[in-house]
């Protein structure tokens, strides 16, 4: 038996191998598929809402991201809004445009317009 002195272990060996092993690996990975995050939606049960002044009126609102935060509400005009709630109480009559944003991102917002 010769002595294992006698055996000089290549450096270019052990690179080719190391690369070879490491490219491997890399293949592998590059086969799982890639699944994208689903698109956040936040919808209002109706559309449109029919109120009467100085009444208060609500319309649910559904997230798809249910950990996503605190929804807020917002009413461009001829109402008061409840800006945690979203209760509506209509001031006069006209129609006026509901906001509804989640803290999970900003774009994520769904609007419904109410008729008085």
């Amino acid at each position: 038996m010769k002595d294992p002195k006698s055996y000089p272990i290549n450096p270019s060996v052990i690179l080719v191998t190391f690369m070879a092993f490491s490219l491997t690996l890399l293949l592998e990975n590059c086969k799982k598929e890639i699944v994208p995050d689903p698109i956040p939606v936040l919808h209002f049960q109706n559309t449109s809402l029919i109120c009467e002044v100085g009444s208060a009126c609500t319309n649910s609102v559904a997230s798809s991201i249910p950990n996503g935060g605190l929804i807020s509400y917002s009413v461009d005009k001829l109402a008061t809004i409840n800006a945690s709630t979203g209760a509506v109480t209509p001031t006069e009559a006209g129609a006026a445009v509901v906001t509804a944003t989640q803290a999970a991102s900003d774009s994520l917002a769904d609007r419904f317009v109410f008729t008085v």
